[in-house]
């Protein structure tokens, strides 16, 4: 699909994107915890229960 768009974008002086691009404002997350990370086991555990739910759909078709 193909679409023509037009932008109008905003006059800007040199200063105006300069301190747009050189300002940095970062924040310190203290109360942090990492997210668990995706492990082989997760993966399998998806796996197992899709593979019932399919089983349980074509049983409940054949009754």
């Amino acid at each position: 699909m193909k679409k023509v768009t037009n932008f109008d974008f905003a006059n800007i002086s040199k200063i105006q994107s300069n301190e747009l691009t050189t300002t940095v404002k970062e924040t310190l997350a203290i109360d942090f915890v990492p997210a668990k990370s995706f492990t082989v086991i997760d993966l399998w555990n998806i796996r197992r229960h899709g593979k019932t739910t399919v089983n349980s759909r074509k049983l409940a078709s054949l009754l």
